[in-house]
């Protein structure tokens, strides 16, 4: 059957509308679509935005940063290069107190050998002091006993200078008492009693020859004393008893 071509026009026409009204509908859709994804797009752009200014804050802050690590870098180094002239200045502080400290040994194995030295030297000066110690104890101690048989022998010699001068006196007593009686008395007798006489008169004279020999060599032995003239200001400082009793007996 054949259409109007009035009708088919109209059809036609309806179909058109339906379709541009079907086109209407995607493109409206597509335009919300649009907009949302405008929306997104602005939205991302705002985020972006700020994620410039984050990056463009952060990146002056890590220009910040590296300027203050680069002037902590320069300070860091700075006090290294100090550090490091310590350091050496240390080291030969050290080398010289080391050197130091060597020479010190070396001084203090000197002393201790002087020191060493010394107390040999003490030690055997007072071996020495104690040897002339008891040498002069001993001497004085002779000194006593050469003073005590001098004074005993000046008794002595004093005793029998007296007995000497009483048998002169009495042999001159005798002599005249025998002069007077020559012409009375035996010959014999008197020549027996005359040598008696001069026996006693000659052994008593030599007995006063040893006493006076004896006493001589005891004073010369006495005046000749080895450690008599030899008392220093050192002996006299430790046996001050010693130079009181030497010169008691002097």
């Amino acid at each position: 059957m054949t259409l109007d071509p009035h009708t088919a026009r109209e059809k036609k026409l309806s179909l058109l509308i339906e379709e541009l009204q079907t086109s209407c509908r995607q493109n409206s859709e597509e335009n919300q679509q649009l907009k949302a994804e405008n929306a997104v797009l602005k939205q991302e752009n705002l985020e972006k935005a700020a994620l410039a200014l984050q990056c463009q804050e952060l990146q002056h802050r890590l220009d910040n940063h590296e300027t203050v690590y680069k002037e902590s870098m320069k300070q860091l180094q700075d006090v290294a290069e100090a550090e490091q002239m310590e350091v050496m200045m240390l080291r030969e502080s050290l080398t010289e107190a080391q050197r130091q400290q060597e020479s010190s040994l070396q001084e203090k194995q000197l002393l201790l050998s002087q020191l060493a030295e010394a107390q040999k030297d003490k030690t055997e000066a007072m071996d020495e002091r104690d040897r002339l110690k008891s040498i002069l104890e001993k001497s004085y101690s002779q000194e006593d006993q050469l003073s005590s048989r001098l004074e005993v022998l000046r008794e002595e010699n004093k005793r029998l200078q007296e007995e000497l001068v009483d048998s002169e006196r009495h042999r001159q007593q005798l002599a005249d008492d025998n002069a007077a009686l020559a012409g009375h008395a035996n010959h014999l007798q008197k020549v027996s009693y005359l040598k008696r006489l001069q026996l006693d008169y000659n052994e008593l004279k030599g007995k006063y020859d040893d006493v006076v020999k004896e006493n001589h060599s005891l004073q010369a032995r006495f005046a000749v004393s080895p450690l008599r003239d030899r008392t220093n200001l050192s002996s006299a400082a430790s046996h001050p008893d010693l130079i009181d009793k030497k010169s008691q007996i002097v």
